[in-house]
């Protein structure tokens, strides 16, 4: 599978780089590309039945996105993205195809997208709350849901007076690591109104059976996500906060479905014209039936340099907790990973 995804990764990258040569002689062909990158040092404290503790720096790649967007007539256009991580923990290079779909643009009420592209929900809470190459969203970073899937993808803006934004997807629920065909498809929705001047409210749903594979035996249930979000996203200023529950997320065939909750707060502010203070508070019970004390904390707190439009450096402070059950001299007790990391994460627009 990971040769299939790099082989499929550099045939994309030698198509941006051919795509490149055309720019100039059409104008219809955009070549672009974003680096997410950190350089921090991470001290990780386990305590169980045998505690232990850990510390190291590390150079992270974190995400190298290239960017293909051909322009084929005013309705319809080709965009293909490649996705590319290195790991510095382990050595590990990971490359894969994140996008790859035909648009078609019927105005603002309807566009269309067939193929790999964006889920409803993840990438409208990383517009709301930028800052994406610092942390990825509640539901991303937890694992409830995919950034990007292969199917079909309506979106688009009704009314005038109080705009309403849709998007809905006939997804394969496994994700744009995984495309293979499936035997159903999973729908997740967003409808989001706008009620005052750079306020959203947001709702979502997704049903299905994801991360699993189709063509075997069938899963026993579906699963479900429901969220919500309030977000003002002003010139200088960005508040918000996120709700999720699932149910049977990763629990398709297990005898008990579990249920998970969560709650994110979110905030930034520009200091001055360069300088931007961000802050971030995740709560989250992951498995509210098979174990009780399963809990993620999370919490970050930076400050951003803009170096220019395309270049973006924050010094970050992060904070992870993560609580579980362990069986330990025949009485259940509750373990803690904690992890904390302090240092520079950037992002670079090209």
């Amino acid at each position: 599978m990971r040769f299939k995804q790099i082989r499929l990764a550099a045939i994309a990258a030698t198509s941006l780089a051919a795509a490149s040569f055309d720019v100039a002689a059409d104008g219809r062909t955009n070549v672009a590309g974003k680096v997410f990158f950190d350089v921090a040092h991470r001290s990780d404290k386990r305590q169980a039945a045998v505690d232990s503790h850990a510390s190291r720096t590390r150079v992270n790649l974190k995400r190298l996105y290239l960017e293909l967007d051909q322009r084929i007539d005013p309705v319809w256009s080709l965009k293909l993205v490649s996705d590319f991580q290195y790991a510095g923990d382990d050595g590990s290079t990971d490359a894969f195809v994140k996008k790859a779909y035909i648009e078609g643009r019927f105005g603002s009420k309807a566009v269309l997208r067939i193929g790999a592209a964006d889920t409803p929900w993840l990438s409208a809470l990383d517009k709301a709350q930028g800052f994406r190459y610092i942390e990825r969203s509640l539901v991303d970073r937890l694992k409830f849901g995919h950034s990007a899937d292969w199917g079909l993808h309506v979106s688009g803006r009704l009314g005038r007076v109080m705009p309403v934004d849709y998007g809905v997807s006939l997804v394969n629920g496994r994700g744009y690591k995984r495309s293979s065909r499936s035997q159903g498809v999973d729908i997740e929705a967003r409808i989001a109104v706008q009620p005052i001047e750079n306020v959203v409210v947001a709702l979502g749903a997704y049903t299905g059976k994801p991360n699993t594979e189709r063509d075997g035996a069938p899963a026993v249930r579906s699963a479900r996500r429901y969220n919500a979000s309030i977000a003002y996203v002003g010139a200088r200023t960005r508040v918000g906060g996120e709700l999720f529950r699932s149910h049977a997320w990763n629990e398709l065939d297990e005898p008990i479905a579990n249920r998970a909750q969560g709650w994110s707060l979110w905030a930034s502010h520009g200091l001055a014209e360069r300088l931007t203070v961000v802050a971030r508070l995740d709560r989250a019970d992951t498995a509210e039936q098979t174990d009780p004390n399963a809990a993620d904390r999370y919490a970050h707190a930076g400050l951003e340099y803009r170096w220019s439009d395309r270049f973006q450096l924050a010094l970050v402070w992060k904070d992870t907790l993560r609580e579980y059950s362990f069986s330990h001299d025949d009485q259940i007790q509750v373990g803690r990973r904690r992890g904390k990391e302090i240092g520079l994460w950037g992002q670079f627009v090209f």
